[in-house]
C-alpha cells in the first residue's frame, strides 16, 4: 500500500513482528512456545512481534531454523522495514558543509568590516 505524505510518497510496510505473529497463530503456537525454540525470553519475543525489536542476523538464523525457512527470509524483511519507515538520514558530507558555512557566517559577524554601526536611539 502506498501513501502520500505532503509531496512524498511512503510505502507502508509491516514490521517483520506482525508476519511472524500470523505464523504463529497459523502453527498455533504462542510466544512462549517460539521463545523456548530460539532459547531466548518470552520478553524478546513479545518485543518482536510488536514492532518494538528488530531482527538482528543471529536473530535471522535462529528464526529460520524455528520456521523452517531460510533466514534471508527474515533477514529481508527487516531489511524492507528499515528502508521504509526509518527517517533519512543527511550524509556526513552535509553535515561537514554546514559546520563551515555556519563558521564562516560566525567569524564574519565578529569581522569589524561587516558590523552594522549601532542605530541612534531618539
Amino acid at each position: 500500500m502506498t501513501t502520500r505524505e505532503g509531496s512524498e510518497e511512503k510505502s507502508e510496510v509491516q514490521p517483520p513482528g506482525y508476519f511472524i505473529r500470523q505464523e504463529l497463530e497459523a502453527r498455533n503456537w504462542t510466544p512462549h512456545d517460539l521463545a523456548f525454540m530460539l532459547e531466548t525470553h518470552e520478553q524478546d519475543v513479545n518485543l518482536l512481534l510488536s514492532g518494538k525489536l528488530g531482527i538482528s542476523p543471529e536473530m535471522a538464523k535462529a528464526l529460520g531454523e524455528a520456521f523452517g525457512v531460510p533466514p534471508d527470509f527474515f533477514a529481508n524483511l527487516q531489511k524492507a522495514y528499515d528502508l521504509t519507515n526509518e527517517p533519512r538520514a543527511r550524509p556526513a558530507f552535509l553535515d561537514r558543509y554546514l559546520f563551515a558555512i555556519c563558521s564562516l557566517l560566525l567569524a564574519l559577524s565578529q569581522c569589524p568590516m561587516t558590523k552594522r554601526p549601532a542605530s541612534k536611539v531618539k
